[in-house]
């Protein structure tokens, strides 16, 4: 009789049923020691980034085209208006909107016109 440990080479040749079972648990022991060393090199990997990170200038304006658009709509008034960068947020958003939407209403009334007029001739 072939002992164990022979028949499978350590738990490195696993083709019997048998040897399945008996190195089960020395096959998820080898791979809980895998998945530690990768945790291992994504955590130094993960380290260096972050001082990498640390290195670099903080971001101090969320957006700077809207912080100077707003500036710039106040310096153009003499200070009369008064707009934050929200405001130009929102000013964005609703063009974004309308827009599309307008050139929707225009094509139903170009359509309109043009069916208006073929009647009509």
């Amino acid at each position: 009789m072939v002992h164990k440990a022979q028949a499978t080479a350590g738990c490195r040749d696993v083709t019997l049923p048998a040897s399945g079972d008996v190195c089960a648990p020395v096959l998820a022991l080898r791979q809980a020691q895998a998945t530690a060393e990768r945790r291992d090199v994504l955590d130094a990997d993960l380290h260096e980034a972050e001082s990498q990170l640390r290195l670099l200038p903080s971001v101090m304006a969320a957006d700077p085209q809207a912080d100077t658009a707003a500036r710039l709509i106040s310096w153009m008034s003499f200070g009369l208006i008064t707009v934050t960068s929200n405001d130009i947020h929102l000013a964005r958003i609703a063009g974004m909107t309308l827009v599309p939407q307008l050139a929707g209403l225009v094509l139903m009334l170009a359509a309109t016109l043009c069916q208006s007029r073929g009647q009509s001739a």
